[in-house]
């Protein structure tokens, strides 16, 4: 994701919550589904976008900056109370 690649994985809600716009959540044992998924990725145009929202949503959600902030955060909050 990091690197602007979209991403293929399991279908659960973690995975969902990670990958975000930056990929596909599939039924990895349905091999019709991954089959149809990487097809659609054969589409460089589809795959660029979707790669672009893939590295976005790291940059935004998981970078160390931002990772510091929401500790930080959460630390500020714990001390406070």
């Amino acid at each position: 994701m990091a690197c602007g690649v979209p991403v293929v994985t399991n279908d659960s809600n973690i995975q969902q919550w990670i990958v975000a716009d930056g990929g596909s959540c599939i039924d990895v044992t349905n091999m019709q589904e991954l089959i149809t998924t990487l097809n659609n990725y054969k589409n460089k145009e589809f795959a660029g976008k979707i790669g672009k929202l893939s590295r976005k949503n790291v940059i935004e959600r998981f970078s160390w900056n931002t990772t510091t902030e929401k500790y930080y955060k959460l630390f500020k909050e714990i001390k406070e109370k």
